[in-house]
């Protein structure tokens, strides 16, 4: 495998370092959980990020998974 050349690896470098110290605090950057996340990505196709963060974690509270969203009844 090669080397990236230099200026990939200073650009990389450079944007990981941004992200760390200026992304925002997302609820959903705390989970791995591929279901919530596919469902955060459909929520955002709609609106904007400050509208979907309620709803999600609301959403992650009563129906997170696949179980409860197919079953919803046993949620109650």
């Amino acid at each position: 495998m090669t080397k990236p050349p230099q200026k990939i690896t200073d650009l990389v470098a450079s944007l990981l370092a941004w992200f760390a110290r200026d992304a925002r605090d997302l609820p959903w950057r705390r989970t791995r959980d591929p279901y919530a996340i596919w469902v955060l990505e459909i929520m955002l196709q709609q609106t904007q990020v400050k509208t979907v963060i309620p709803y999600w974690e609301r959403w992650k509270r009563t129906t997170s998974s696949l179980n409860t969203t197919v079953y919803p009844e046993q949620i109650i």
